[in-house]
């Protein structure tokens, strides 16, 4: 099982909950190719459960720049998309809940091209993922990543249980100047152990 063993520790009843949360989707994921779930700090990354599907606007399909890469733990890979504008779309439908309080996220920068960083977005969630259904939980303006490969994570203030949820790109670091690329390594949506259920146990 892949843990950041840093950071994980089984000592209260609601941790050991969330251990077996954790655990749920140990097996192969089809769809990110992932098919582990990491306990983060705090929280359970959802995005590298089992079940997970990843959409996005665009892609750098034919150099393997593609959505998939955000959610495999790996900050050798990336996603790439050539406006300056996009969105990546997770959808937790075939997942054991369904749904999930997403309380914090995580963006990571990619390895090439710091013109390319997300500067400007929007985090929403939706039960539909339907045009008009969408409810914004996050956002944010002048965000810079401090290096190539760097992660930086972000509270949600007001959580609430979306299938879908929605990252809007509106603007790169160099949208100003001649590049017209956006790129991440990876992306992580991460839900607090106290807000996980036991029912999830394998």
């Amino acid at each position: 099982m892949l843990f950041r063993s840093a950071t994980m520790r089984i000592i209260t009843t609601a941790t050991l909950c969330a251990f077996a949360v954790a655990c749920d989707g140990a097996s192969e994921v089809g769809t990110t190719g992932a098919g582990l779930v990491e306990q983060t700090g705090g929280g359970v990354d959802r995005t590298s459960m089992a079940g997970v599907v990843l959409s996005a606007q665009g892609a750098n399909a034919q150099s393997g720049e593609v959505v998939t890469n955000l959610v495999d733990d790996d900050l050798g890979t990336k996603w790439l998309d050539f406006p300056p504008t996009s969105w990546v779309q997770v959808d937790f439908g075939g997942t054991a809940a369904g749904a999930y309080a997403v309380t914090s996220y995580s963006l990571s920068s990619a390895n090439d091209h710091p013109q390319r960083d997300p500067m400007d977005w929007t985090l929403a969630g939706s039960a539909t993922g339907q045009s008009g259904s969408w409810t914004t939980l996050d956002t944010r303006s002048n965000e810079t990543f401090s290096s190539r490969l760097a992660t930086r994570t972000f509270s949600i203030s007001a959580p609430a249980s979306f299938r879908y949820y929605r990252l809007t790109a509106t603007s790169a670091a160099g949208v100003q100047g001649s590049w017209s690329e956006i790129q991440l390594a990876e992306l992580e949506l991460i839900e607090e152990i106290g807000r996980a259920s036991c029912r999830e146990r394998v």
